[in-house]
């Protein structure tokens, strides 16, 4: 099963559902599917990088987004560290006098707040987990639909479930769309760990 491209994935939904009375619904069936994994999934594909130069004691998120996975100054190799919104006020008072790098941040308003305040210009660096990249305007494909075209395709066509009352196809693109995803988080969590010890053999003289 493979789809090349968002325009043949909506042909595909189309001939699933064979309802024309809601073909205009699949965009939103597939943003609806992509929200979901974007809450759900965690795996590499979705890790992103992004840096900024900053002045000031804040800077905005990333339009994508998710999670903070690791946020560093560039010169130094040690993250910050987060803390709460309460800490940082806290801190933002003990570090009042400035002169200090930067050692803390926390989340507020859809901005990075950073601890004690840079006082000039700082590269920083942010490795966050992303949204799956949407797939509409001109983005014809991302990695999800490369990788997983069945889970874009059973995910949307379950999706669709307001407008399929008392569909007996319902409970078998759900299960098969739950099952996917547990399998790629499975697979995901098997690549992040080694499977098993490098062993050495020696051989001795003589």
């Amino acid at each position: 099963m493979s789809f090349e491209n968002y325009g043949a994935l909506t042909v595909e939904i189309a001939d699933w559902l064979n309802r024309e009375d809601i073909a205009a619904r699949i965009p939103s069936f597939i943003r609806l599917l992509e929200a979901r994994v974007s809450r759900e999934l965690r795996t590499h594909d979705m890790v992103k990088r992004a840096t900024a130069t900053i002045d000031d004691d804040y800077f905005v998120v990333p339009a994508d987004w998710r999670e903070t996975i690791g946020l560093f100054r560039t010169v130094d190799p040690e993250p910050l560290e987060f803390v709460s919104v309460a800490k940082s006020l806290e801190l933002r008072r003990d570090f009042r006098a400035g002169g200090f790098a930067p050692r803390f941040y926390t989340h507020m308003d859809g901005k990075f707040f950073l601890m004690p305040s840079p006082g000039g210009d700082t590269d920083v660096e942010l490795i966050y987990r992303a949204s799956v990249p949407s797939l509409a305007g001109n983005t014809s494909t991302n990695w999800l639909l490369l990788k997983s075209p069945d889970l874009y395709l059973y995910g949307s066509l379950a999706a669709a479930e307001p407008y399929l009352k008392n569909d007996e196809r319902l409970p078998m693109w759900k299960a098969l769309s739950d099952e996917i995803l547990m399998k790629m988080q499975l697979e995901a969590d098997r690549a992040s760990f080694p499977q098993g010890k490098l062993s050495a053999k020696f051989k001795s003289f003589g």
